[in-house]
């Protein structure tokens, strides 16, 4: 197996269980544009994408009303749902793991920045990342292909061969191919295995367990 100097995670799904607080605050905010929506599979599906596709691409909302989906879910996520998140089981243990065998870690999330350093120091693992790149507050259009080449460039090491993605959807690792970079896909996130299979990580595991093995090496 290839041993790797740098690997960039991705948060929701798969380092953090998000749902909870991400689907309640999608919910609140079309509850306040006249919409009521109770299919929580469907909310769950969006998870670790871009808010603005929400409500124009789902609901076939205006990019305008689309702003103000984006400012309602903030509005209840900020008090709320922020704090309805909790790490895998083990997800602590590899991180420091894999710091202390002098792996550079990097997070590229499409989470606001802003709420992603939150939830690492709520959980009390900023300390093991290097590099922390999110989406930029007011434009939350950057696309995950965006937010790995910034990830890379932020960590400044030249050889792309040395970088792993992990992530659990579609877009973690078309984004990871895009860059050049290796990636591995987590089964126990918010993606289906069709839909992982189908962008084409270098692999597949299905728990912090596997995902530990590949990873410490």
């Amino acid at each position: 197996m290839k041993k790797y100097k740098v690997i960039l995670f991705d948060l929701d799904g798969t380092l953090s269980d998000s749902q909870e607080g991400i689907v309640k605050s999608i919910q609140y905010s079309l509850k306040k544009l006249g919409i009521i929506e109770d299919d929580l599979l469907k909310l769950k599906s969006s998870i670790g994408g871009s808010l603005a596709d929400i409500y124009t691409k789902w609901y076939g909302l205006s990019p305008e009303i689309a702003q103000e989906g984006i400012r309602l879910y903030r509005e209840r996520f900020e008090k709320e749902g922020i704090f309805e998140n909790n790490l895998f089981y083990g997800v602590k243990d590899l991180l420091a793991n894999l710091k202390d065998s002098g792996k550079i870690l990097g997070l590229a999330t499409a989470k606001p920045n802003i709420y992603a350093e939150q939830i690492l120091i709520k959980e009390d693992i900023r300390k093991y990342f290097d590099v922390v790149v999110g989406a930029d507050f007011n434009n939350n259009q950057k696309t995950k292909s965006d937010i790995i080449r910034l990830a890379i460039e932020a960590v400044s090491f030249d050889n792309k061969q040395d970088y792993i993605m992990v992530g659990d959807r579609y877009h973690d690792i078309v984004g990871a191919n895009d860059n050049g970079i290796d990636s591995v896909a987590v089964t126990y996130g918010y993606g289906e295995l069709a839909e992982l299979t189908k962008a084409q990580p270098k692999m597949i595991v299905n728990s912090v367990a596997e995902l530990t093995k590949v990873l410490l090496i």
